[in-house]
């Protein structure tokens, strides 16, 4: 949040894929920000990727 204020004018928040606000840096507080947060109850996907296959070298001699 802190980087976003600092280095563009306008703050624009979205929730649920909706306007939150839309509002000048300078006017945005922590409770804007917070309103545009997914609530507690929801959450994230997790997308895992698989391990690595491990790669075995052959010596080619």
């Amino acid at each position: 949040m802190d980087v976003a204020l600092a280095r563009f004018p306008r703050i624009v928040g979205l929730r649920d894929g909706a306007l939150a606000f839309d509002l000048p840096a300078a006017q945005v507080s922590r409770e804007h920000w917070r309103a545009s947060m997914p609530s507690t109850s929801m959450s994230w996907p997790v997308h895992r990727c698989p391990p690595p296959k491990s790669r075995r070298r052959r010596n080619r001699w």
